[in-house]
């Protein structure tokens, strides 16, 4: 049984430190979503080249989640049509 109590305990601290930003990336991708058209996404994340890279960049430097955060961001913006290597 303490094996157990400390697994939750320990789940516990990990839960409390992740759900704001896990909260943050779904409430952006939520945002996205709705607001972000995807001709404006596909035209520049779409295309090949480095100029979707460097705003991909600059949008994850300016973005406050985490990786946890990112995964619901990054799926939006590939439903949307975005490319593998900016969402990545």
């Amino acid at each position: 049984m303490n094996i157990l109590t400390e697994f939750l305990v320990v789940f516990k601290g990990y839960l409390v430190e992740v759900l704001p930003f896990l909260f943050i990336g779904f409430l952006l991708s939520g945002l996205i979503h709705e607001f972000i058209p995807a001709k404006l996404v596909e035209r520049h994340l779409g295309g090949k080249g480095i100029k979707p890279i460097l705003y991909s960049t600059l949008a994850g430097t300016i973005l406050p989640v985490c990786c946890i955060g990112s995964l619901p961001i990054a799926l939006s913006l590939h439903q949307k049509g975005a490319r593998l290597g900016p969402v990545f």
